[in-house]
């Protein structure tokens, strides 16, 4: 079919990092314990954009050298490009070819540039001014115009683990599984994962996976006649 390993797409991230003052405290749950999510664009009828806050400097290589640092860590969630992931041979055990295709779309560069500004906006806040030395370990002084900017997040845009969509539910030619979650063309197989999500979820995908998950067996049951 057509639709198999076609319309591959994840959230996408960078990030900065701001040097503090004294060393950061460990956090109490994870690494990252307050998130916020906003438009790009007022007019959007939903959040577009995920900003995580992290106790420590996600870059390792910038971590190794400024250990008292915290980090922004935005995410695009309504990317709209698209990759692909497909076999390499006959052999099962051959890792598939993977093109996750990340800022294909100016949209999606432009919004990326756009979250890098923010950051930089929020670590420039008054509630950070105690904490936070001023220095900005990433992007850092050789990206502050649009060119630099855009040349930064195209150099560092990098994967969330989100990947979805490559086994696309729906009734169109591209799709792969139908609204059961059955393969087309081939009876007794349902694909239930991330792969079968038409469109990213905004926000992490792991409880709408469960979801999935659960509305698969009740259907299972249903059709089984099983309790």
């Amino acid at each position: 079919m057509p639709g198999v390993g076609e319309n591959y797409h994840n959230h996408v991230l960078t990030g900065a990092i701001a040097e503090t003052r004294e060393p950061v405290a460990p956090g109490h749950l994870n690494t990252s314990e307050v998130s916020l999510f906003t438009k790009s664009d007022p007019s959007l009828n939903a959040p577009d954009l995920q900003f995580n806050f992290v106790h420590l400097p996600f870059d390792v290589i910038v971590g190794q050298s400024n250990p008292n640092s915290v980090s922004l860590i935005p995410g695009l969630q309504t990317p709209k490009s698209r990759g692909w992931v497909r076999l390499a041979s006959g052999d099962p055990l051959k890792r598939p070819l993977l093109n996750p295709n990340y800022l294909q779309h100016d949209d999606d560069a432009r919004r990326m540039v756009q979250m890098t500004r923010m950051c930089r906006e929020i670590f420039a806040t008054k509630a950070f001014s105690k904490a936070l030395t001023g220095k900005e370990l990433m992007p850092g002084p050789d990206f502050k115009d649009e060119e630099g900017l855009m040349r930064f997040v195209r150099g560092r845009a990098d994967s969330y683990h989100h990947q979805v969509g490559s086994c696309k539910m729906g009734t169109d030619i591209m799709s792969v599984v139908d609204p059961q979650l059955k393969l087309h063309g081939l009876e007794g197989v349902r694909v239930v994962d991330a792969s079968v999500m038409p469109q990213i979820t905004i926000g992490n995908i792991h409880a709408p996976i469960m979801m999935i998950a659960e509305k698969a067996s009740d259907m299972i049951r249903k059709e089984h006649g099983l309790a």
